[in-house]
């Protein structure tokens, strides 16, 4: 199989929801999930795809806080991928999720508080 570099080429938020604590504990201990779904194009000689990703981010003893995220993220490859499942959950998923994760400190720290710093601590 030749190798396919996948870049994003945009990323539209489709829905979000935040409820943080005005006393929330700033060493909070969280729980992170994940759910992804390919959309492949209709166009078989298209070099792309969307990767619709759902972010939960939620304190694990309390209601502190509780993020929701979903966003179509929009990749652009050099080459059709053999297997665009493989390829979306291999290479795709953590560049979306570590982006998903820089994006959202944005907007936490638009909102008055610090980021969570996710793409740092979460790897691959």
């Amino acid at each position: 199989m030749l190798e396919v570099n996948p870049r994003i080429s945009n990323v539209r938020i489709i829905n979000s929801h935040m409820e943080i604590s005005r006393t929330f504990s700033k060493h909070l201990e969280l729980r992170i999930g994940c759910r992804a779904k390919t959309r492949i194009p209709k166009d078989s000689e298209a070099k792309k795809a969307i990767l619709n990703v759902e972010l939960t981010i939620a304190a694990t003893e309390n209601d502190d806080m509780k993020i929701e995220l979903e966003a179509d993220v929009f990749f652009e490859f050099n080459q059709i991928p053999d297997d665009y499942d493989k390829v979306m959950e291999e290479k795709c998923m953590p560049i979306a999720q570590e982006r998903l994760f820089h994006m959202l400190d944005d907007i936490l720290i638009i909102m008055g508080y610090k980021g969570l710093g996710l793409a740092e601590k979460v790897s691959y």
